[in-house]
């Protein structure tokens, strides 16, 4: 089983630089895809009320109609990413983020911040701070 799901992961892996090679962007042009695997106890869409997670799920769709540059030239507080020190994180750092990484906020209801990180088109959610306390504001 752990077979097949590697090698899913790489088909779809290829497919999608084939996507990206046959419009000719490069990968900073990209559209975004979330990923959840990562979120943190206390902060995952479980903990968050229903009208959270409405919200929560329309703002992946309209930043999955966004390119990555969009996002990065939008306003923080409103399309656009903060860049988060690790050193204003409030909550240990899981395994997954090592020194070098580059965390961000992307905004979802009312200014809510979700943190996490980009790896190439993925970004990987690991905090949906619905109380504003996962980092010094």
């Amino acid at each position: 089983m752990g077979g097949k799901i590697r090698g899913h992961a790489a088909q779809g892996s290829a497919r999608i630089q084939a996507a990206a090679q046959a419009t000719g962007k490069p990968a900073q042009l990209s559209y975004p895809v979330f990923c959840l695997r990562h979120l943190q106890t206390g902060h995952d869409i479980e903990d968050l009320l229903a009208d959270d997670q409405a919200a929560l799920i329309k703002r992946f769709r309209t930043l999955s109609k966004m390119e990555w540059g969009q996002i990065e030239q939008a306003p923080r507080h409103g399309l656009g990413k903060e860049n988060i020190a690790q050193t204003s994180i409030k909550r240990a750092l899981p395994g997954v983020v090592t020194k070098d990484v580059k965390l961000w906020a992307l905004r979802y209801a009312n200014n809510k911040p979700m943190v996490g990180f980009r790896n190439g088109a993925v970004f990987h959610v690991l905090w949906i701070d619905h109380s504003f306390d996962v980092y010094n504001h």
